[in-house]
This record gives C-alpha cells, sequence and structure tokens, in this order.
C-alpha cells in the first residue's frame, strides 16, 4: 500500500498484488483482480471520503456493481488503518479505531 497525506485528506493505493492477496480470504469478494483501488479518508477522524478503482491504470466512469461490498468496506479499514500508522494521523488512529490502536 502506498500512503500519501494531501491536506485534510491521506490517499491509500491498494496495489494489484495486494487486491489479489486481499480477495484470497473472501470466497465472493467481488472485487476487480486486475484492478488497484485508491481509497480517499479524512485525516481528521479517518472518514472514507472516497473510492477510485484504477483499471489498466486509468479511472472508470463508475465501480462496478458487484465491487462495492463487505470486502471493499474491510479492504477500506485495511487501507485507512495502514495509511494512518505509516502516516502517523494519531487523531485518526484513535477516532476510528479506538485507543488501543495507537499502541501497534
Amino acid at each position: 500500500m502506498i500512503s500519501t497525506l494531501s491536506g485534510i485528506h491521506y490517499s491509500v493505493l491498494v496495489l494489484n498484488e495486494e487486491v489479489i492477496n486481499f480477495a484470497a480470504a473472501w470466497p465472493c469478494h467481488g472485487l476487480d483482480l486486475e484492478a488497484e483501488y485508491l481509497f480517499d479518508f479524512d485525516s481528521r477522524n479517518g472518514d472514507l471520503v472516497d473510492v477510485t478503482v484504477l483499471r489498466c491504470g486509468t479511472r472508470p466512469d463508475e465501480m462496478r456493481g458487484d465491487e462495492n461490498g463487505e470486502a471493499l468496506r474491510v479492504l477500506s479499514d485495511d487501507a485507512s488503518l495502514a495509511g494512518a500508522e505509516e502516516l502517523g494521523l494519531r487523531d485518526a488512529l484513535a477516532i476510528r479505531f479506538g485507543e488501543a490502536a495507537l499502541a501497534i
């Protein structure tokens, strides 16, 4: 995962190999195994702001219906946590994942 901070948002790009590894644990995931997922979060509290699917390096008009399910939500939580930890966003970690996340 690649995390970047820009103003009040932070972004986490989940690379294709990571999508494939994640999907292996979700038999009915609905994720595009040839895509990468870019999640944008509010750096103040870790709330999800936007999701972009990158297919062959480009952004399609919209996400497929079967992609927007529970597996995508869990993948976004994993990305939010990884990005907040990597970028040192203690407030986002505490609000979104609880005080225990600060001990990690």
